[in-house]
């Protein structure tokens, strides 16, 4: 018997003994209840087969899971579907594409090319610019702060000591220019 022929059959008897049992009685609805619900389960049991396999439903849930994380919604599906095609024909699939991506996302956290050559000069020791507080003596009240102060070469900030400047991190050399060379 197929569930479509037995929920048929539940149906015919639930119709035939339903008349000889009145439904106003607890028994007879307890019977009408226990039939509704084997022929409910019946149907979802088919509704379940349609839909496939556990496992094929639990791979589904998972594919859902990677697309919302990823941002694909049914309204860009079709881009990312033609995006995924693009990849499988130069040679990509999406586990590759997931590992080129997360090697990607490390790079960025290290920073740019830009960035790195940046950080590299900086740790390059570079002497300060003694200040000539004279020059701003005219129009800064406080012009004597400026005695025995320096620039950053690079930020110019104003440094007095420290291996590093505060503003900016540059490397900074103290050395006399004669001990320099």
């Amino acid at each position: 018997m197929t569930e479509n022929e037995a929920i048929e059959e539940l149906k015919y008897d639930c119709n035939e003994l339903g008349k000889a049992i009145p439904c106003d009685t607890s028994w007879g609805e307890s019977f009408e209840n226990a039939y509704a619900m084997a022929i409910n389960a019946l149907e979802e049991v088919q509704q379940y087969r349609q839909i496939g396999k556990i496992s094929t439903c639990k791979n589904a849930v998972e594919i859902c899971k990677a697309m919302i994380e990823r941002g694909i919604d049914p309204d860009n599906i079709a881009e990312y579907i033609k995006f995924e095609d693009n990849l499988m024909q130069r040679g990509y699939d999406l586990k590759r594409l997931l590992e080129m991506m997360e090697k990607h996302k490390q790079y960025c956290q290290i920073g740019t090319v830009e960035e790195c050559r940046e950080a590299v000069e900086k740790q390059t020791a570079k002497k300060p610019t003694l200040i000539d507080y004279k020059k701003y003596a005219n129009f800064v009240d406080n012009a004597h702060f400026l005695r025995d102060a320096y620039w950053c070469p690079n930020c110019k900030q104003v440094v007095r000591s420290g291996s590093f400047c505060d503003g900016c991190g540059q490397k900074l050399d103290w050395r006399a220019n004669d001990e320099a060379d």
